[in-house]
């Protein structure tokens, strides 16, 4: 199924390509643009991918999405299924065609709700694999405005909105300097350690059964195994894979993981969370005025703290608090839910 997807989409590159450029300000190449939808629809981990064009009068495309149903992930309580790499002209008519194609693929999968858009990549590593490419960290797709705004007219209903954060890495400045201070005080009982991705392969079982017990509760939670842990960190060198860990009484409590891209500087910060009995108390924003220093000190230059819910104000707060408003980019994304 997913060779004849790409088959599909290379035979149809040039015009998804036009469409393409036409709803992202910051649009790749063709090449690359190839490269990564090609990689992203062969790196999906969903059961199901079925593809919709939708064309003019003059045989161009005009809108395009890819829907997916996995039964493994959970967007709390409801089956639901969920698209990808929507692209559309800011035509009415265009989103209404989507519409009924998406209402006809979640009778096919027999589900109540179709989230979005949602990149594909989170079924199997969340937004993490680089696919062996300078193209950094795909992830949420970053669309104009009005496609959200025209999807909300059409019918759907606001979901969550995800934020991304991407800050610059700076010498800990006053303020946060005495915040440290006061949290490894707090904290001494808790023994926090950095490991790079062998110390990570070492502690795959342990770090899947936390991963699983702590998010299992979250939004868009996806079950991962220890075989997915160790064949992430095996693609990625060692040590541009690092995570601080946090340990009470031998258990882990909490971690904080940076994976980090040479070519452009950059590193994103992810699976950044607690134990339940040690959330709000200010240890995730402890590790992550760890994960800071420790990037600072390695000459990396910006990080990108993602994906996180916007009811998740902590980390949000560190950042936009403690770091210049100039040298902070703050993305939303917008998903939406459609109702059958």
């Amino acid at each position: 199924m997913k060779a004849k997807l790409v088959d599909l989409v290379i035979l149809k590159i040039k015009k998804l390509y036009k469409l393409y450029k036409h709803v992202h300000e910051q649009p790749m190449n063709i090449k690359e643009f190839e490269y990564w939808l090609v990689a992203s629809i062969k790196r999906c981990g969903a059961e199901i991918m079925e593809p919709f064009f939708i064309y003019d009068s003059y045989h161009n495309i005009v809108g395009f999405c890819i829907c997916c149903f996995d039964s493994k992930i959970q967007f709390i309580e409801e089956r639901s299924a969920f698209f990808t790499h929507i692209w559309l002209t800011n035509v009415v008519d265009v989103a209404e065609q989507l519409l009924k194609h998406l209402r006809i693929f979640m009778q096919k999968v027999f589900v109540n709700r179709i989230i979005g858009p949602i990149h594909d990549s989170i079924i199997f590593e969340r937004s993490l694999k680089t696919f062996e490419s300078a193209l950094v960290f795909t992830g949420m797709p970053s669309n104009k405005s009005y496609i959200p705004s025209i999807l909300l007219d059409t019918g759907f209903k606001k979901e969550q909105d995800l934020i991304e954060i991407v800050y610059k890495n700076t010498e800990l400045q006053p303020r946060i300097a005495k915040l440290a201070t006061k949290l490894k005080k707090n904290f001494k009982d808790i023994e926090l350690i950095l490991v790079d991705g062998s110390g990570i392969l070492e502690r795959s079982n342990e770090i899947a059964a936390f991963y699983n017990s702590e998010w299992s509760q979250n939004w868009g939670f996806q079950p991962i195994t220890e075989n997915d842990i160790n064949t992430f960190c095996k693609s990625i060198p060692y040590n541009k894979n690092n995570a601080i860990l946090s340990y009470y009484d031998h258990k882990l409590i909490g971690f904080c993981m940076t994976l980090e891209e040479d070519m452009v500087k950059h590193a994103r910060a992810y699976f950044i969370g607690s134990a339940k009995p040690f959330r709000n108390t200010g240890l995730s924003v402890y590790m992550m005025i760890l994960v800071n220093e420790m990037l600072n000190n390695k000459g990396i230059k910006l990080t990108s703290c993602a994906w996180m819910l916007e009811s998740n104000v902590a980390v949000n707060k560190l950042i936009t608090k403690f770091f210049p408003l100039e040298s902070t980019q703050k993305r939303i994304y917008n998903i939406l839910t459609l109702y059958n």
